[in-house]
């Protein structure tokens, strides 16, 4: 006697939450995270920082009146470039993880005024590099 056996699975859609927060002050840190991390097997969440305003050094603020100067983003310590990847979240290994970044004050004077900048993150399901 021989029997088959055969299973259905329901599919769970990919889902996932990534929090970024909207303003940072010079000098003061974020907390970027991503949580409930459902994914396809093989890939991965990866928060990257995809652009920011400036020419030359990227990271720059400016004023309305036009003055500007550039800044540095850190995490832990080590710096971090225009189109890096700051967070990656691997579902094999945790549905959840953040980072944090600190926008470092430029070590020269800073001019009376106000100054604006943008940084752009970008979000994606990449393949696991691990894979």
């Amino acid at each position: 006697m021989s029997a088959i056996y055969s299973s259905v699975y329901d599919q769970v859609a990919p889902t996932f939450t990534v929090t970024i927060p909207a303003t940072v002050e010079l000098g003061n840190q974020i907390t970027v995270s991503a949580e409930n991390v459902v994914v396809n097997k093989g890939s991965e969440v990866v928060v990257s920082i995809a652009d920011a305003s400036g020419i030359g050094n990227p990271f720059t603020m400016t004023s309305t009146a036009g003055d500007s100067f550039a800044y540095s983003i850190t995490a832990n310590g080590n710096a971090i470039s225009s189109g890096a990847n700051v967070l990656t979240v691997n579902p094999d290994t945790a549905s959840a993880g953040s980072v944090t970044l600190k926008f470092e004050k430029p070590k020269k004077a800073i001019y009376a005024g106000t100054y604006t900048g943008r940084v752009i993150f970008t979000i994606a399901v990449n393949p696991a590099e691990n894979n």
